[in-house]
């Protein structure tokens, strides 16, 4: 997945659809014009700390993932709109989330996460 990332700096969606991988590659923090991430269903289990240089991202989508916390990282996604985390292990949000200034779509459903920050 790595080799595929390079040379990508302009892509503004990405979707992975491939169950076998559980580390995104660090190198995804270079995909600066990056504005939609789509890792639902995937069997990735860590955001890479390098996800908060996407800082034009607008939409994340982390549904059904093994993902179980955030990187407080996430709080460098000022442009971020919509965060979704359904069907995710995730118990509880990093206080970052707290200060992102457009985020009117943060959707929890079956989820263990009781409060936020």
């Amino acid at each position: 997945m790595e080799k595929a990332l390079r040379g990508e700096a302009a892509r503004e969606a990405l979707r992975l659809l491939e169950k076998g991988e559980s580390r995104l590659p660090d190198p995804i923090g270079d995909l600066t014009g990056l504005r939609e991430l789509d890792l639902s269903g995937t069997g990735i289990d860590v955001l890479p700390e390098s996800i908060g240089r996407l800082t034009g991202l607008q939409v994340l989508e982390l549904n059904r993932t093994e993902i179980s916390e955030l990187p407080e990282a996430i709080g460098n996604l000022t442009g971020l709109e919509r965060l979704k985390l359904i069907g995710t292990e995730i118990v509880a949000l990093p206080e970052a989330i707290g200060t992102l200034p457009g985020l009117p779509a943060l959707h929890l459903l079956r989820t263990q996460i009781t409060a936020l920050p």
